[in-house]
């Protein structure tokens, strides 16, 4: 894993930002649950739900942006890839996702017709 710092301290970050404020959060308890049948162009969560995933994840990205702030005035200042590398060496701490690419930007998402 210290390699794939290395080569890509900001998306290894940017991947654990994003599984802690979005994946393992309420949204797993949404996918868990059962299958309203809703098709894919109509709203697929309740307001309630809504609202508890916006609150956790705006909470968690709120924490995320302290953590960068503690990177930018740390005294002395480390490299970066030595500020991110726990967050790469954390995946067995469910922190840093398995498995998510570091390297392409997006991936298509096609709808059936």
């Amino acid at each position: 894993m210290r390699a794939n710092v290395e080569g890509h301290p900001s998306r290894v970050l940017a991947n654990a930002i994003v599984n802690t404020a979005w994946r393992n959060g309420p949204v797993e308890v949404i996918h868990a649950g059962g299958y309203r049948g809703y098709p894919l162009e109509q709203r697929r969560v309740t307001p309630a739900e809504e609202r508890t995933l916006m609150g956790f994840a705006s909470e968690r990205l709120a924490q995320a942006m302290a953590v960068c702030l503690r990177f930018l005035v740390e005294q002395p200042p480390r490299p970066w890839v030595e500020q991110v590398l726990p967050y790469g060496l954390a995946e067995q701490l469910l922190v840093t996702p398995s498995g998510w690419t570091l390297k392409e930007v997006s991936c298509d998402v096609r709808l059936p017709r």
